[in-house]
């Protein structure tokens, strides 16, 4: 299908809605065809949206459906994104990535804080050999001040 202004308006749109069902988007690729027609009714547009997320792609409308609402373009996306919010909202229930919901600024500014609280409780010793234990990502997260204590 040749570009259209308004049909790339909206799919710029929906794409930036994507982001607030998962924070950690690195990704996201629209395509959008008219395949072939289907009798008196005209065309069947197809919408697929591609979707990368740590360790997952997500691609929806990869199947062409026999979806007469299809005739319009704006209902093929509408119907490919809002799947793919679906989709995307299973991955973040199913990892527990929802944490970013819960604080202003996600992880980064939970894991810090009960850091800080499990540090206030542990030697000095203790919170080295805690550190020590920790993946690198993790360790990294762990306060300044605890880290130059231990």
């Amino acid at each position: 299908m040749e570009p259209s202004p308004s049909v790339e308006a909206i799919v710029r749109e929906r794409i930036a809605r994507l982001d607030r069902f998962h924070d950690r988007i690195t990704s996201c690729a629209v395509t959008i065809e008219a395949p072939h027609r289907h009798g008196p009714h005209g065309k069947l547009y197809r919408a697929q949206v591609d979707v990368t997320v740590p360790g997952r792609e997500v691609v929806i409308g990869r199947e062409h459906e026999e979806n007469r609402a299809h005739e319009d373009v704006y209902v093929a996306i509408r119907d490919s994104f809002e799947a793919a919010r679906r989709l995307l909202e299973d991955i973040v229930r199913k990892s527990g990535q929802g944490v970013a919901d819960q604080f202003p600024d996600g992880c980064a500014y939970a894991v810090p804080r009960v850091f800080q609280v499990v540090f206030d409780q542990l030697d000095p010793g203790e919170s080295a050999k805690v550190i020590d234990q920790l993946p690198v990502p993790l360790r990294n997260l762990w306060p300044d001040v605890a880290r130059r204590a231990s």
